[in-house]
Parts: C-alpha cells; sequence; structure tokens
C-alpha cells in the first residue's frame, strides 16, 4: 500500500487549489485581459481550449488599438520627445524597441492560437506528472504553485509600473498629457510583454518544481530503501514516464513561449550596446546634462527588460542541473543494484534521459548562464568599435 506524503512546502493560509489549472486561472485572466494569449478552456477537465467567436473580437479590438496607437506616435511624430539625444543614430536606434514590442504583443496572439493544442499537450502533460507522482506516494502542492505565480505575477507588475513613473518624472506631466493615447497603448504593450515574459518563467518554475519531487523520489524510494526488488522495477518505470512527460511539456513551454521572444532578445541586445555607449560618453563628459538623464532612463528601461531575460537564463539553467542531478541519481541506483532486471530497467532511463531531457531554448540557442558571458563580450567589443567614431 502507498502512503501518500504532502509537499513539504505546504500554506495552509492560502486559497484551496485542487489543480495545476486552477492554480493559473489569474494569470490566465491576465493573459487574456491585456490580450496576450486569447482563447477559452471549455473543458477542465481534458484541457479542451477553444478560440471563441469573442475571443476573435477581443484580438481585434485589441490589435487595432495598439496598431492605431503606434501609428499615431509615428505620424505625429510623439516618439521623438519620448528619446532625446544629442546624436540622431542613437534616437532612432533606441526607438526600435518602442515600436518592436507593440509589434511583437499584436502578433503573439495571433501565433498562440495557431498553437492552442500546444497549450492543451503541456497542460495534459504536468497533470500526467502530477497524476504519476500521485500514484507513487507524492502530492503536488498546487496551493504553494498558486501562491508563487500570484507574488511573482505582483512583483513583476509592480516593477514594471516603478519603470514607468521613473520614465513619466523624466518627461514631464505636459508631455504625458500631450501624449496620452500613444503612452497608453506603450504601456499596454509593455504589460503584455510582462506578463508573456512572466508566462514563460512561471511554467519553468512548473517544470523546476517538478523535476525536485522526481529527485526527491529517487532519492528517497530508490536510494535508501533497502534491496532492490519487483517493486523497484515499477518504480523505475513510473519515473521513467514522468521524466517523458516532462520533456513533452518543456518542448511545448520552447514552441509556444520561448519563440516569440526571439525579437525581444535581439531589441535588448542592441538597446544595451546603445545604453553603454550613452553611458560612457556621460562618464567622458562629451554630453550635456539633457544626455545624463536620458542615459539614465536608458538603463531604467534596460534594466526592465534583463530582470526577465536573466531570469529565465537562471531558471533554465535550474532545469539543466536538475536533470543532470536526476540522472546521476539514475547512475547511482545502477551501481547500488544486483538485480539485472532492475539494472536493465536503469541502463535504459540512462539512455533516455542523454537522448533527451528537458531543456529552455530560444530556438536558435539553448539558455544557459554562459550566453550572458557571450554577450557580454560581444557588448565589448561593439562598444570598442562604437568609441572610436565620434557619430554612430
Amino acid at each position: 500500500m502507498i502512503t501518500l506524503e504532502p509537499d513539504r512546502l505546504s500554506l495552509t493560509w492560502w486559497f484551496r487549489i485542487r489543480s495545476n489549472l486552477e492554480s493559473l486561472n489569474q494569470f490566465l485572466i491576465a493573459l487574456k485581459l491585456f490580450g496576450v494569449m486569447i482563447f477559452t478552456v471549455v473543458n477542465r477537465e481534458n484541457f479542451t481550449i477553444r478560440v471563441t467567436l469573442s475571443d476573435w473580437l477581443l484580438l481585434a479590438v485589441l490589435s487595432i488599438a495598439r496598431i492605431w496607437g503606434t501609428l499615431t506616435g509615428i505620424v505625429r511624430k510623439q516618439w521623438q520627445p519620448y528619446i532625446r539625444s544629442e546624436l540622431e543614430s542613437v534616437t532612432y536606434v533606441m526607438a526600435f524597441p518602442i515600436f518592436c514590442v507593440p509589434l511583437l504583443v499584436v502578433l503573439i496572439p495571433i501565433y498562440v492560437m495557431f498553437h492552442q493544442r500546444r497549450i492543451e499537450d503541456m497542460l495534459r502533460a504536468l497533470k500526467d506528472v502530477d497524476d504519476g507522482s500521485r500514484r507513487i506516494g507524492y502530492l503536488r502542492n498546487h496551493r504553494y504553485h498558486h501562491f508563487t505565480t500570484t507574488m511573482y505575477l505582483l512583483m513583476c507588475l509592480a516593477f514594471l509600473l516603478s519603470v514607468l513613473v521613473i520614465t513619466m518624472l523624466i518627461q514631464g506631466i505636459e508631455y504625458v498629457s500631450d501624449a496620452t493615447f500613444f503612452i497608453t497603448m506603450l504601456t499596454m504593450a509593455g504589460l503584455g510583454y510582462t506578463l508573456y515574459h512572466t508566462a514563460l518563467n512561471v511554467m519553468i518554475l512548473a517544470i523546476i518544481t517538478r523535476l525536485i519531487l522526481l529527485n526527491r523520489c529517487l532519492k528517497e524510494k530508490l536510494q535508501f530503501e533497502g534491496a532492490f526488488n519487483g517493486r523497484k522495477a515499477e518504480l523505475v518505470i513510473q519515473l521513467a514516464k514522468l521524466f517523458d512527460s516532462l520533456c513533452d511539456a518543456t518542448d511545448a513551454i520552447n514552441i509556444v513561449l520561448c519563440i516569440p521572444l526571439i525579437l525581444i532578445a535581439a531589441a535588448i541586445f542592441i538597446v544595451l550596446l546603445i545604453t553603454f555607449y550613452c553611458c560612457i560618453r556621460v562618464i567622458l563628459n562629451q554630453v550635456n546634462y539633457n544626455e545624463l538623464i536620458n542615459s539614465l532612463m536608458y538603463l531604467c528601461w534596460t534594466s526592465y527588460m534583463n530582470f526577465f531575460a536573466l531570469q529565465t537564463i537562471a531558471f533554465a539553467a535550474a532545469v539543466k542541473h536538475l536533470s543532470s542531478k536526476f540522472a546521476a541519481g539514475i547512475h547511482r541506483c545502477i551501481n547500488m543494484s544486483h538485480n539485472q532486471s532492475i539494472i536493465d530497467e536503469l541502463q535504459q532511463v540512462s539512455e533516455q534521459i542523454v537522448s533527451r531531457s528537458p531543456h529552455i531554448t530560444f530556438f536558435l540557442f539553448e539558455l544557459d548562464p554562459s550566453i550572458v558571458v557571450r554577450a557580454t563580450n560581444e557588448l565589448a567589443t561593439y562598444l570598442v568599435i562604437l568609441i572610436q567614431f565620434e557619430e554612430l
């Protein structure tokens, strides 16, 4: 008989949450409200998703408003007071993310609609892991995930609000009143990007917590419970299935949530390069007071954009580390066992991990901490080139 063990991270004072989908309710509502992931869950038991007529209407209204607000800012040149610099080339390059983010937020919901089956697969794969964990004696704490998701969402929105307040203080109230519609659409686009990238980080956290549970099971059920027998062979098979389900979930996450952010990754690199260049000009006393203020504003926005990117890199590294830890645990079990059938099962799991393991990728490159070093080297190279010229 299997005794169920609750998750060690319990929050008895938080809302009662019964499923993984229920723990994401507030997040799905926010994503739909800001027009980033527009769909309707018509069957919560089977995770069936549909794009209804009301969803299409909401998408049309939000898309028209975003495009109209962006075009208004371009035609009336309302973006120029937003970014001011002595160098005209700096002004136009820094304007790139201003129009890149609204365009991306217009395209993302359409992209997601074409991959709604992937979202269903992702949710079902996570449910399979939760059900499998329950069968081997471990309960998934959805209440803790709901609490973490809520706090994480509030933290990201607060961070964006602080950046917007600083920007508005720098630009002045007069500019805000003259370009209210343009700024509103730009802020809504910023919120959409915030929610979308936060959704990516939240789903990676969901993978991390389940990998922690698998490693805990491997340690407690296989390594520290005496001799290996027939029941252990069944447990190894269950663990292999759960690990494979996590691979399916990460594949869906990479396609639905990571690929659209490639454009933002390029924008972050360009903005970082120009921001550092502006800061160096300030340090070398080559600019006036206004250029100093603008450089501080650029730093606020680049910090905001890197806040999510660095978190994603850290979480992706955690996924890779936990997968390696699981593989190491399997190898230890192979050395501990003297039962040939169990050794064969463990070796099959080891081969499965080598050929396929959970990993987070932006399609063109895999996320890991070394990418920060490579990006820093590239930034330094291009900065040296820029500093050699008076004009970009």
